[in-house]
């Protein structure tokens, strides 16, 4: 769960994205919970590229498989 000032932060111009986060966590795979909340908030921060124009907040919750 994300807030949308996860993809619309901007760098030169161009937002992140629904695209771009997919992108991000697809590298986050194997990763805790607590570090892909984490990078999601990093580059979402780098993207505003200054003061945060917006809202950045992230869940993230990870399903166990059933035994």
């Amino acid at each position: 769960l994300y807030t949308d000032g996860v993809i619309d932060a901007r760098i030169a111009g161009d937002p992140l994205g629904e695209d771009g986060l997919f992108a991000l966590l697809a590298g986050c795979r194997g990763l805790e919970a607590a570090r892909i909340a984490e990078r999601i908030e990093q580059v979402a921060i780098e993207h505003w590229g200054g003061p945060v124009g917006d809202d950045v907040a992230v869940v993230v919750i990870r399903a166990r498989e059933e035994r």
